[in-house]
């Protein structure tokens, strides 16, 4: 999905440490940051995280910190065993509750059995505490260094970046600047929102920005350049949209089957094919309030 060479080396800004994710930080692998000090800290250890690849105890781990809930970023957890583990209070119940998390996601956990066995076999979830719920501004010390909260929602609703003022590093997570583009494939995420955070990002400026996924680590002017081009996927899509509309009326299934967002679908196809239709619902109705398409007997027409 990444058009950006991945980060494939650790890099260090002072005691924040980068550590890659196999695969160029490419789903289901992500990037993981640390900061060394008499009381380590941990940043978003995901669900293929082994803290041996980088000869890290991790008994020592004094704090786990969770960006949002998703897999890729809290699924590492369990390996802290003595840590007390951050998260935004928004994504909180997510990662305590598969559960929750199910029925954040549109399933039933009782009835769906298939979903929660994907989730835990093939996702690799894990039910994990939150000690701490935190919200927009809050700070969080560790090992000496200031943490703070920059609540950035769209991808989920806790979705948020972590910035380290003093040095000014700003770690914004699964705004990951990848060729792909914004990903709101799921019944909590929300496509205006994902547009505001990507400008908060942008009127931070910090010196020095750290995605999860692809090329991973930003500095000057191309943190501008890479935020304005992330943002503009999603307009694409919203004209990808429209073009196609002009040409006749379709159904959401039509309009699914035209691959505006995912050229194919990796496995398992039909999870990715869910995504992409609840992704472009969410365009139609973005697009329907702007009063650019309209719904009338089960399809969608450009408005006149």
């Amino acid at each position: 999905m990444s058009s950006v060479p991945g980060l494939s080396e650790r890099v260090a800004f002072g005691r924040v440490e980068v550590l890659p994710g196999p695969n160029g930080g490419r789903y289901p692998f992500s990037h993981t940051l640390i900061v060394g000090g008499p009381s380590p800290v941990v940043i978003d250890p995901g669900m293929t995280f082994d803290p041996g690849r980088f000869d890290l105890d991790a008994t020592q781990i004094a704090v786990v910190v969770n960006s949002h809930c998703h897999e890729d970023h809290e699924g590492g957890n369990y390996h802290f065993p003595n840590a007390q583990v951050v998260a935004p209070v928004e994504d909180a119940p997510y990662i305590r509750s598969l559960d929750a998390y199910s029925k954040a996601m549109g399933f039933d956990p009782e009835r769906d059995a298939i979903w929660r066995r994907s989730m835990v076999e093939t996702y690799r979830y894990h039910e994990s505490p939150v000690h701490r719920e935190t919200r927009d501004g809050e700070v969080v010390e560790g090992s000496g260094m200031r943490m703070r909260f920059v609540h950035l929602p769209g991808h989920t609703p806790g979705h948020s970046g972590i910035w380290f003022e003093e040095d000014d590093i700003f770690f914004v997570a699964d705004i990951d600047l990848t060729g792909f583009g914004p990903y709101y494939g799921e019944p909590f995420a929300e496509i205006d929102p994902y547009l505001d955070s990507i400008r908060r990002v942008r009127e931070t400026n910090p010196r020095v920005l750290v995605t999860s996924h692809g090329k991973g680590i930003f500095e000057g002017d191309a943190i501008r350049e890479a935020l304005d081009r992330y943002a503009s996927k999603i307009h694409e899509r919203d004209e990808g949209i429209l073009n196609l509309l002009a040409e006749r009326p379709r159904t959401l299934e039509e309009i699914v089957d035209a691959h505006l967002i995912y050229r194919r679908y990796p496995e398992p196809q039909a999870a990715f094919r869910l995504a992409e239709q609840i992704m472009i619902e969410k365009h139609l109705a973005r697009l329907e309030r702007q009063g650019r398409v309209r719904e009338e007997s089960g399809k969608w027409h450009v408005a006149p």
